[in-house]
């Protein structure tokens, strides 16, 4: 046999024009027959800009940016970039984007929890769906072993919240009582010395008073004695703690240390973003949001200004709300009295910003563990009827057509963090407070709208919400659509 015969088998050239892989695709059940004009532009525009290390594109919610980032990632792959990473702000959101490649045909690795779903991802034949805690936490296998080419930040608004969450180190009441109860000690002459004790006091015991941070000279004279504290604990076995943990350790002399409601959360003032290499090292950055509407915002998020803004104007997105205020109904009172009986026809989302603001609708509710959360949201999402109490979730939550007509919106969604509690209540700081609730508020009216042909009724209860969504200048913060729909509803 004559070997020099034989030759290499010819490789298949893969399409890098993320059209033309939507083009390719095998036709499946439920397979999106077209794209839309604003898919269409991002995506176009994305292609003629793709080695641009920093891209943001925003799309309105429900106008398929998930498809456009899946897409995009496929693209990066089929050019040979190592380790493509999407990142989802929930595991419930993993699960939901996977189905939507799924439907694309095209093959993903998850991972959502200690391991990879299969070797795809690791041996460089497709990018991996991840959540931001499993990418940015303290002991990130993905940093360290399988470091990311490129990174699609998928609901980019909640990066810096999450970011924040993985430097963060909230010892809270009852589960760490004692390591809470030594904190506190440790700082109570630094308080006593400048007659904050009783505020110190209040601070932890009422969920009524404002968070008090130790001085800056407190934290770095202690720092030593409280990272003793924290490994005493048992901190690094703590699964809760050890990752964040992990970023602090080196630096908790640098760390703000706040005390909160039942809680103490020690945490860097500002983000350290250019200590990950995600944000240092020459990766391929795309960000996905429909409400990240400053530059500000998307630096304080990332650390960096985009290269490119990919911004296509359509109104795919753009549902029907009818929006009423509850304290212009005066014939009901909006409570779970009322609720009860809707529910039994209907499904009924009601969103609050605490699990304390839950308990007055335990009669029709109660909100789900984190365990079980995607459980029992799908459980709602195939029911006829009933209820689901969403807790402090502005995003990731999706309930389109009718999967959910109907929502609550009870109070104004507060701070994520103490940390946050104190920029705003102690240092005033009203116009970042403003942005972020804004946000928030266009999340939470993304829920059960997701596109232009879905609709939904809104109930605005409680008077903190209500006066922000009465406040002109507040108001003013919210997209043109969005606005002209609370105002018509008043």
């Amino acid at each position: 046999m004559d070997f020099s015969q034989l030759k290499r088998p010819a490789r298949k050239t893969k399409p890098l024009d993320p059209i033309a892989i939507f083009e390719r695709r095998p036709s499946l059940p439920n397979t999106p027959n077209d794209l839309w004009r604003g898919q269409t532009e991002a995506l176009n525009e994305w292609h003629k800009n793709r080695k641009k290390s920093d891209v943001f594109i925003a799309l309105n919610t429900g106008a398929g940016k998930t498809l456009v980032g899946l897409l995009i990632a496929q693209s990066l792959v089929n050019e040979g970039i190592e380790n493509v990473t999407y990142v989802c702000g929930t595991k419930d959101l993993v699960l939901q984007t996977q189905r939507e490649a799924t439907k694309l045909g095209i093959e993903c690795t998850l991972r959502t929890g200690g391991d990879f779903s299969n070797s795809l991802f690791e041996t460089g034949k497709a990018f991996c769906i991840t959540t931001y805690t499993s990418l940015f936490n303290g002991l990130s296998v993905l940093q360290r072993k399988h470091f990311p080419g490129a990174v699609i930040f998928d609901d980019a608004h909640v990066a810096e919240r999450m970011i924040r969450e993985a430097f963060t180190l909230k010892i809270a009441a009852p589960g760490q009582a004692e390591l809470l109860k030594d904190i506190k000690s440790l700082f109570e002459p630094h308080f006593k010395e400048y007659g904050k004790l009783p505020s110190l006091e209040s601070a932890i015991d009422s969920p009524f008073e404002s968070p008090i941070m130790a001085s800056p000279n407190a934290v770095k004279e202690k720092a030593e004695r409280l990272y003793s504290l924290l490994v005493d604990s048992g901190i690094n076995n703590n699964t809760n703690l050890k990752y964040s943990f992990n970023h602090l350790k080196e630096n908790l002399g640098h760390c703000a240390v706040v005390f909160g409601y039942g809680a103490v959360e020690i945490a860097p003032p500002f983000l350290p973003l250019f200590s990950l290499p995600v944000f240092l090292r020459d990766v391929r950055r795309i960000y996905l949001s429909a409400s990240l509407n400053y530059k500000s915002d998307i630096a304080r998020a990332f650390g960096r200004i985009p290269d490119l803004s990919i911004e296509p104007k359509n109104d795919a997105g753009n549902g029907e709300r009818l929006i009423l205020f509850s304290d212009e109904i005066p014939q009901k009172k909006i409570d779970y009295r009322f609720v009860k009986p809707l529910s039994e026809k209907h499904k009924v989302l009601i969103a609050v910003p605490s699990y304390r603001q839950a308990e007055a609708w335990k009669e029709v509710g109660i909100p789900p563990s984190s365990d079980d959360f995607s459980e029992k949201l799908q459980d709602f999402r195939e029911a006829s009827s009933g209820t689901f109490i969403l807790v402090s979730r502005v995003d990731g939550i999706d309930l389109p057509h009718d999967t959910c007509r109907v929502m609550i919106l009870d109070e104004l969604p507060t701070g994520a963090s103490i940390l946050e509690k104190f920029q705003w209540d102690t240092l005033d700081m009203k116009n970042f407070r403003a942005t972020k609730v804004s946000n928030q508020i266009i999340q939470l009216f993304g829920r059960i709208n997701r596109g232009r042909n879905d609709y939904g009724a809104f109930i605005i209860n409680g008077r903190s919400l209500t006066n922000w969504l009465k406040n002109d200048r507040k108001l003013a913060l919210l997209p043109e659509l969005l606005r002209k729909q609370v105002q018509l509803g008043l």
